[in-house]
């Protein structure tokens, strides 16, 4: 076995979803906040690709996405010409905005030699914006089109020359001028090469596509230039923004979006959500770092690629798999028994999650302790190169707080984890780490091609002390939106300031919005309340309140999640009780799932899994479940005149 190795991450940066630094997204995941929001039309309009629009070969499964939002690149902070800026696809500056940030994190680049610092950069197809600028470089064959759809309409010479003027115009208006650097600023070998010379580096620099495991080949590219004494520091980048027809046809065609909502390792799971972003990680050898006055986040202590060989270049492989991690342990000269959890690849879909999971399983065949597991995926998405980094960095800041953050996104687990005799379980509430030793973490990374990235991390230290637990991560189908004034244009008001921004709010962010509502709701004669569950249904419901109330009309339509109510006293409450044919949930369902205060009570009833409809389970579980709805409306405040 190889001596064991140990290299020292100093500093880590990032932009992802709702997050603009490590500790931003430590703090989403550890809130359980999911930041998918849709796609902007005036980015890409989904609607344009319905499957009835225009046929299902060239249309795009509906999908939310976790995007960027608050982002704007500075040229001038960045001392990038404008010429250079509009002619480069911005994912370039996305890389150099966070390697600057990982720099920033230490002091700056100073405290390193420039002469013997790396840059490795994961990538694929650079990003959407230069590939739609081709539109432009493709405007002759464009052309040709637009002359057989002239002649085919018999449309007359001075009409014809007026139209093709026009589209040309347009065209060539909606997308920068070629100049010297077009070509450089829309390739994704020439990332790391911008990055190397605006910080003037010359320890190497270039990109590695992987694939959606491109994360974590670079980071195994460059602890491989660390160990054999080729770079003494190195920056390893990665970086995606893209999201555009190319790749969402094609993940539809495949079956890999989710039709639904993303669920990673839940039984409904059928595919991801897209996201977008970028992270990076500064590397040295521990005892170089040491010797700098370096910070130590976490250790790096091995790594294993693998292919899946004969088995496919889309559909993952669990030899494959099993392979990567083999060779990360035997790297790492650790035991995976040691291991605290894994931040898995979990992408949702149906064949992934099982595969992994199984993997995951003979690793560490004949151990009974379950193995906990998660996927920031289940946050803000599949961020395809950029997604190993994102768990990454998300492991690196679990070590150092000593907590293995929850899993979202997963109300009913899959069945193969009762298929491996919960061996491996997905963590849904927030735990504390052993703190009698660094723990352990592995970070796994999968892509097209059959490629299998997996590395091991340690944290820097022990935990002094066991950390204060948040609570355990609130899962709802919808929210509830509550306004009340004194005249209906005081609501509409209300109404407006909120309709304003609502069909843009993120899952996360609908919660918040709905919070804020309930926060400054007060007693008054005109009272609105809207369910909601997303910012569009929300867009769409506050516009038709605000249409009822401007026309004097009090409503009560619970199809369309609108109540509308005017009054001049306070309301009787009656609680109305379900009888034994209502919905039977052993399990405690949604009261469990989301008030902590109904854990007492509900965790009397029985394990069942099989005939929940059968009396002697369903009759105490639909008590038990209405005893549980009175503690909830008590500890809000709500009683009842009769039930």
């Amino acid at each position: 076995m190889p001596r064991p190795i140990s290299l020292a991450i100093v500093s880590t940066a990032c932009r992802f979803p709702d997050a603009n630094s490590p500790a931003e997204l430590w703090d989403n995941v550890i809130e359980g906040r999911r930041s998918f929001r849709a796609i902007p039309r005036q980015r890409l309009n989904l609607a344009r690709y319905a499957a009835a629009t225009i046929g299902e070969a060239d249309s795009i499964t509906p999908v939310r996405a976790g995007l960027l939002t608050g982002w704007q690149p500075n040229p001038s902070a960045l001392r990038i010409p404008r010429k250079a800026f509009e002619a480069t696809d911005l994912v370039h500056w996305l890389a150099l905005d966070i390697a600057r940030d990982a720099f920033a994190a230490i002091g700056g680049v100073g405290k390193l030699d420039r002469a013997r610092t790396a840059v490795v950069v994961a990538n694929t197809l650079t990003g959407e914006f230069s590939r739609a600028a081709l539109l432009r470089l493709r405007l002759p064959y464009l052309d040709d089109i637009l002359d057989d759809a002239i002649g085919a309409e018999d449309l007359d010479g001075d009409v014809a020359t007026r139209l093709r003027a026009h589209f040309a115009t347009a065209l060539r208006r909606s997308f920068a001028e070629p100049n010297e650097d077009s070509l450089a600023g829309g390739l994704a070998n020439t990332i790391a090469g911008r990055i190397a010379n605006h910080f003037d580096l010359n320890g190497g620099g270039y990109s590695v596509d992987g694939a959606c495991a491109s994360s974590l080949v670079a980071v195994a590219d460059a602890g491989n230039l660390l160990i054999t004494g080729q770079a003494d520091a190195a920056l390893v980048a990665a970086v995606d923004l893209s999201l555009d027809p190319f790749e969402l046809v094609g993940f539809s065609r495949n079956g890999a979006l989710a039709s639904g909502e993303m669920r990673v390792f839940d039984a409904r799971a059928n595919g991801f959500w897209p996201g977008e972003g970028g992270g990076a990680v500064l590397l040295m050898r521990e005892d170089d770092a040491a010797a700098r006055g370096l910070p130590v986040l976490a250790r790096l202590r091995g790594w294993g690629l693998s292919s899946d060989g004969a088995g496919g270049l889309t559909r993952p492989s669990s030899d494959g798999q099993s392979t990567a991690y083999r060779r990360a342990y035997e790297m790492s000269g650790i035991d995976p028994v040691d291991l605290d959890f894994v931040e898995a690849h979990g992408t949702g879909t149906a064949i992934g999650d099982p595969t992994e999971v199984r993997a995951l399983a003979a690793l560490r065949n004949g151990v009974r302790e379950p193995l906990p597991i998660g996927s920031i995926k289940a946050n803000i998405g599949h961020t395809k190169a950029a997604a190993g980094l994102a768990g990454l960095i998300k492991t690196v800041e679990a070590l150092r707080h000593g907590i293995i953050p929850p899993h979202v996104g997963c109300d009913t687990p899959h069945h193969v984890f009762a298929e491996v005799d919960q061996r491996i379980r997905p963590v849904l509430s927030p735990r504390s780490l052993d703190d009698d030793r660094p723990a352990l973490a592995g970070v796994s990374s999968f892509g097209f091609g059959g490629i299998n990235a997996h590395v091991v991390v340690e944290g820097a230290a022990a935990p002094s002390a066991p950390p204060p637990l948040p609570a355990r991560p609130v899962t709802q189908d919808a929210e509830l939106f509550v306004f009340a004034g004194d005249s209906a244009s005081e609501v509409i008001a209300a109404m407006t300031r909120l309709d304003a921004r609502a069909s843009d709010l993120s899952m996360a962010e609908l919660a918040d919005a709905a919070a804020f509502t309930g926060m400054s709701i007060a007693l008054a004669p005109v009272r609105v309340a809207i369910v909601a569950r997303d910012g569009g249904e929300l867009a769409a419901r506050l516009k038709t309140a605000q249409g009822l109330l401007a026309g004097g009309t009090a409503s009560r339509d619970a199809d369309a999640g609108i109540f509308i109510g005017k009054a001049t006293c306070v309301p009787r409450i009656a609680f109305l009780f379900p009888g034994q044919a209502a919905p039977s949930r052993p399990d405690g369902g949604a009261w469990r799932r989301r008030f902590s205060i109904c854990d007492d009570l509900l965790r009397h009833l029985p394990e069942i899994t099989g005939n929940t409809v059968a009396t002697e389970i369903a009759q105490p579980a639909i008590t038990v479940a209405s005893l549980a709805a009175i503690d909830v409306l008590e500890e809000l405040g709500i009683e009842a005149t009769i039930a």
